[in-house]
């Protein structure tokens, strides 16, 4: 099946301001704000209710947790000005936590929480599918496959449609990282020998924000890496949105939910 992103329904507050919340879309008009209830059959109202509010509320913690840090920072050098210089600091241990383990604590349990979700709610997606198209597609038990790719699968088989390659490959990349971050703590040389294939995929990833540590032994996230990631699951959620709603309108099966 091919796919062409597109609007289902034009609507005139489409052209507004549209701020989406967990009790609904305020739209801003003419110094107004009026708040609707989310319609399913909406494409891009479907994906803020599966989960583009959850992704909103890590992009505003990263933004929030970002801040503090640099306003301890800021108060730390107010009251001692070589506060990071190692030489000369009044408590250089804590200097050194704030500056360079919390920013790697965030973004590293963020890119463990974002991959979780991930999984999570493509699993969730996949019983939505078989729930509004009526149908009875079940996940293949293979133990030799990620279950990310079991969920892609169903998820195809449910709506007949192809999962583009580049989501695929690239979801499988995270996953790699995330199994490295999870399982090792991010080292890419585990007793004494280096993992080859986790090196190719941080190369792969190079441009989404993931490196090697300046040592060459251990992953790094640097400040893009979950914003890039929340992205990618952005993109791949709203183009199962479109495909569902698309399915449904074709069969008709948006016209008998709301009859």
């Amino acid at each position: 099946m091919e796919v062409t992103l597109f609007s289902l329904e034009w609507r005139p507050e489409k052209l507004m301001e549209r701020v989406y919340t967990r009790f609904g879309i305020n739209i801003k008009e003419n110094g107004l704000i009026l708040t609707k209830a989310y319609d399913v059959y909406q494409p891009e109202e479907l994906y803020y209710l599966l989960i583009g509010l959850e992704l909103q509320d890590f992009k505003s913690y990263l933004d929030d947790m970002e801040l503090s840090v640099e306003k301890i920072k800021n108060d730390m050098l107010e009251k001692d000005l070589d506060a990071f210089n190692f030489l000369l600091s009044d408590n250089y241990e804590y200097a050194h936590r704030i500056d360079m383990r919390y920013p790697h604590l965030l973004k590293n349990s963020v890119f463990l929480s974002l991959y979780s979700l991930l999984e999570d709610v493509l699993f969730r997606f996949f019983e939505t599918c078989n729930y509004r198209l009526k149908k009875d597609v079940k996940i293949k038990e293979n133990g030799n496959i990620p279950i990310i790719y079991k969920y892609f699968r169903g998820i195809e088989d449910v709506l007949k449609f192809k999962i583009p390659n580049n989501f695929k490959k690239e979801f499988s990349n995270y996953r790699k990282v995330r199994n490295c971050i999870a399982h090792k703590r991010g080292y890419v040389t585990w007793g004494g020998v280096t993992d080859g294939k986790i090196l190719n995929v941080i190369s792969n990833l190079f441009d989404k924000g993931v490196s090697l540590s300046e040592n060459k032994k251990g992953i790094i996230l640097d400040d893009k890496a979950c914003y890039i990631f929340i992205a990618e699951i952005e993109k791949i959620f709203k183009l199962l949105c479109e495909v569902l709603i698309k399915e449904e309108f074709k069969i008709g099966m948006h016209m008998d939910e709301k009859s």
